[in-house]
């Protein structure tokens, strides 16, 4: 399937190299077969033809994955700056202090995500947070809030259930805490 879909897209772009659309899904696609210099290629050209804060974490994400955090850092700011509003951004940014360990600004960044747009894998994201600065109460809060905001699970919640059975495998879980259905293949 994605030799075909890689055919397509290089096709199109072929026809249109300002095809936005196309330089995007051949860049997830590359992505998906973690060949991420070629999807670096693309996601570069895409910030090219369009600065969008998406554009921008697209960009950011992929130089996390090639290890090149400073690039990273700025595609993140680049796209916060643009649009303080938008949420994803912030967590990419998040996930950049993750990786450089810098944990605290990883926390600012995910509450700012939480702020914008409060959800179960944004709060099982800062609990994992947490958990790595060394806060484990903060860390069981999130994960428990996660829990109570996904009861069915696929979003956050079993990740965020089997974080606070890890924390305390002798308790009981609680109703809040009960999954109910397992978690969706790639949920995170």
């Amino acid at each position: 399937m994605y030799p075909l879909a890689e055919k397509e897209l290089k096709r199109s772009l072929e026809l249109d190299p300002y095809n936005l659309q196309a330089l995007e899904r051949l860049g997830a696609l590359y992505n998906t077969q973690k060949e991420y210099d070629k999807a670096l290629v693309c996601f570069e050209a895409g910030v090219q033809i369009e600065q969008s804060s998406f554009n921008y974490l697209r960009l950011g994400e992929t130089y996390l994955k090639l290890n090149l955090n400073e690039k990273a850092y700025l595609a993140f700011k680049k796209g916060v700056d643009m649009h303080p509003d938008v949420f994803f951004c912030y967590s990419g940014l998040a996930e950049y202090y993750v990786a450089v360990q810098n944990y605290d600004e990883a926390i600012v960044n995910q509450q700012h995500v939480i702020d914008i747009n409060p959800n179960p894998r944004a709060y099982e994201k800062i609990g994992g947070m947490y958990f790595s600065a060394g806060q484990k109460d903060k860390a069981k809060e999130a994960w428990q809030k996660a829990s109570d905001l996904d009861p069915n699970g696929g979003n956050g919640g079993n990740d965020a259930r089997k974080h606070l059975a890890d924390l305390d495998p002798k308790s009981q879980p609680t109703v809040s805490q009960t999954p109910t259905a397992p978690a969706a293949a790639g949920s995170k």
